[in-house]
């Protein structure tokens, strides 16, 4: 079950300061947070944070299945 609901800014902001190449460690923990089912997302932020430029986006399209939640899902409603 997910333990981080996040929004966009809160994935974006972090990439661009905290650049992937440079913080190899950092972005692979949140991958592994990600792939463990740790993370959920809305369909509105989902529909943003695909568009972050880079690795990070293309992960989180292939991802889709893993941290799409519904408004009603386990991760909004408690």
């Amino acid at each position: 079950m997910p333990q981080y609901c996040v929004d966009t800014s809160g994935v974006s902001h972090p990439y661009e300061e905290i650049p992937e190449d440079i913080h190899a460690s950092l972005w692979k923990r949140v991958r592994d947070a990600i792939t463990d089912g740790q993370v959920a997302v809305t369909q509105e932020i989902f529909d943003e944070i695909i568009r972050i430029q880079g690795g990070l986006g293309a992960y989180l399209n292939l991802n889709k299945a893993i941290i799409l939640y519904e408004i009603n899902g386990p991760c909004l409603s408690g």
